[in-house]
């Protein structure tokens, strides 16, 4: 790999065009293609007896790449030589390491002889990653380097090494942390926040998190700073508008995100809510000077004609306009509210074949099983799922209790048992307050909503098609307000799912009223 790598001759390859070692293919009709590119022949695994390419040859046989990355990742004691190895070849029924079955390695990092695959010339991920870190450090002036010990410690105890190593090899994370040591100040979250002005936007949040995961910074709520970040850009990208966008933000956004915080967690969805509005109100400040107006000589006919020449997401504005026409900085402007197309449901067949696939389907992995059974039993979104705590769960004698909305709502069997077990997986008896119950890639962070919905559409879980159908099963049974109290959900969103549900009586009234009458009804 190192010779394909770093020494083989470069050329174009017919099908991708990049610039690699490639090779005639006989079975692709000799054309010239690179490993990649290059159809590999199947074989049947030694292990799972499944015909795939084979990602390499052991004393057993072939092996896939699933069983591979099994073998590797689960080692054991061999039968020979009792070392804790990947057990890759057989003896007489016995499972050997790779050095006494004559295969020429054991599959051991040669620096800490830990076992597992082996990266990085021989190295393992924490090998590697140490190394790493020693040569980004080593651009660091000594007094500086002091201080990014606990982000040292903390980039190699992130538990997925693949990601780290990759992190740590991007030429602008060194920038980065020459950036952050060049005045000599510790590390905080002013220093980041400059950082992420001065335009280390994505490494300065991955470096945050690392941060406040391994306890060097205080958490904060991001949500919000991020919108105040943002608010920062948008204002050096348009200066002419400080006071009239810094105001509308500081008076109208922030203060519904700060009282909506209140009462439940912040989520994506919310941030991007408000990062659309304060933008939107920029295009539109800057389209119309343009065109020279400002804001109080702009008529509904350029209002028109603003939603008119773009697309939906101009609608946004609405929001800005109604709260500048109530403060007198613009004349009363007429946005309608953007169409919405009516939402699509599943079938009620399909509905419940897919809850009960999650709540009695062993082969799912649990946390898909909880989550899809949230969304069609009590129609969550998956932003509210994946900001589910330890502390969301009430012990109850007649069963366990999940906090949803106001009230803790009861969870039936099986759904209880697959709740407790994804919770003592996150072992959150021990802070119950803190450890979510879909832990992402940082421990005190929950997984992101988009990790969420790609392992459910993975399993074939449509959680938007689903929530339409659950709530339009529950809104048969519960009124508007109670569904709201119980679900988590805006009374307001409530009744309009209730009204979207509710049949259509006139049919049944001029029945009755032709009844009445004597009349036959047509």
């Amino acid at each position: 790999m190192c010779y394909y790598a770093h020494e083989a001759p470069r050329k174009t390859c017919t099908r991708c065009g990049k610039r690699a070692y490639c090779q005639i293919s006989a079975r692709d009709g000799d054309r010239l293609l690179c490993i990649a590119c290059r159809t590999r022949p199947t074989s049947a695994c030694a292990y799972c007896g499944h015909s795939a390419p084979a990602t390499a040859n052991w004393p057993r046989g072939p092996v896939c790449k699933k069983c591979y990355a099994r073998i590797l990742d689960e080692p054991q004691s061999c039968h020979r030589c009792g070392k804790v190895r990947a057990l890759i070849g057989n003896a007489g029924g016995q499972a050997l390491c790779g050095t006494c079955s004559g295969h020429g390695t054991d599959y051991a990092c040669t620096r800490c002889d830990h076992p597992g695959a082996a990266h990085a010339r021989g190295l393992c991920y924490p090998c590697a990653i140490d190394d790493q870190l020693a040569q980004t450090l080593a651009v660091i002036p000594a007094e500086a380097a002091e201080q990014l010990h606990q982000l040292r410690s903390a980039v190699a105890d992130t538990g997925n090494g693949r990601a780290a190593l990759q992190w740590l090899r991007q030429s602008n994370v060194r920038r980065l942390f020459i950036h952050l040591t060049a005045t000599g100040k510790p590390i905080s979250h002013a220093v980041l926040d400059d950082a992420f002005r001065a335009g280390h936007r994505t490494t300065t949040g991955h470096i945050r998190k690392i941060l406040v995961a391994a306890g060097s910074l205080p958490p904060r709520d991001e949500h919000l700073a991020q919108i105040e970040l943002r608010l920062g850009l948008v204002l050096a990208k348009h200066p002419q508008f400080d006071t009239i966008l810094r105001t509308y933000a500081h008076w109208s956004v922030l203060p519904r995100l700060r009282r909506r915080a209140r009462t439940r967690p912040p989520t994506e969805h919310i941030t991007e809510w408000a990062r659309a509005r304060i933008h939107s109100a920029a295009r539109f400040l800057s389209w119309a000077e343009d065109r020279g107006h400002t804001l109080d000589t702009v008529t509904q006919e350029h209002v028109d004609d603003w939603l008119a020449a773009g697309k939906s997401t101009r609608y946004n504005v609405r929001d800005f306009l109604v709260w500048a026409a109530r403060r007198g900085y613009a004349r009363n402007l007429l946005v309608p509210h953007r169409g919405k197309p009516d939402p699509a449901g599943l079938d009620e067949n399909t509905h419940w074949d897919v809850l009960q696939q999650c709540l009695h389907d062993d082969q799912l992995p649990l946390d898909v099983r909880v989550a899809g059974a949230l969304v069609h039993l009590y129609a969550q979104p998956l932003s509210r799922i994946v900001a589910l705590t330890g502390s969301d769960i009430h012990p109850h004698p007649e069963g366990d209790r999940l906090v949803l909305g106001l009230q803790p709502l009861p969870l039936p069997p099986p759904l209880d048992t697959l709740v407790k077990q994804l919770a003592a997986d996150h072992e959150i008896a021990a802070a119950p307050a803190s450890v979510s119950l879909f832990r992402g890639s940082y421990p005190d962070r929950p997984m992101p909503v988009s990790s969420l919905q790609r392992r459910l559409n993975s399993y074939g879980i449509r959680a938007k098609p689903s929530r339409v159908t659950a709530c339009l099963n529950l809104t048969h049974d519960l009124p508007p307000a109670v569904l709201a109290s119980a679900t988590g959900i805006h009374v307001i969103t409530a009744e309009q799912w209730h009204r979207r549900a509710a049949p259509d009586w006139s049919t049944y009234l001029a029945a009755r009223r032709q009844a009445a009458t004597g009349t036959d009804f047509v």
